[in-house]
């Protein structure tokens, strides 16, 4: 394993261990889906493609706004099965957390696309 993997494994284990000590009702309850999402920044920067911050961060807004959805879906329209994993999505997850780290990650995504853009210009300019 190189160093940019053990990087992620360890932002993601402090995530995972943050999440069954937060409380549901801490003002810190962002931080574990905080660090679960920057365990990916690592190996995100690492890989030279520029498509995986576009899927990650467009996957990241969607995850946000369905969390935001379930807080206004009505508790007596969900079989009693269902409400528990509401309770939970509802508690223990910051839609604005998912949602901005969406949105930096797709406009990051636009940065290094537009950078690659003009040195690709660049270099046809050279040519001629």
């Amino acid at each position: 394993m190189n160093k940019i993997s053990i990087c992620a494994c360890v932002i993601w284990l402090i995530g995972f261990i943050l999440s069954f000590i937060v409380k549901p009702d801490s003002p810190n309850i962002g931080w574990p889906d905080f660090l679960l999402l920057a365990g990916f920044l690592p190996l995100l920067i690492s890989y030279k493609p520029i498509w995986p911050w576009f899927v990650f961060g467009f996957g990241n807004v969607i995850i946000g706004f369905v969390l935001e959805t379930v807080h206004f879906v009505p508790t007596g329209t969900l079989p009693s099965t269902v409400l528990p994993v509401k309770d939970n999505l509802d508690q223990m997850h910051k839609p604005i957390i998912w949602i901005l780290f969406g949105f930096f990650s797709v406009a990051y995504g636009l940065f290094r696309l537009l950078k690659k853009l003009i040195v690709h210009l660049a270099k046809a300019k050279m040519k001629d």
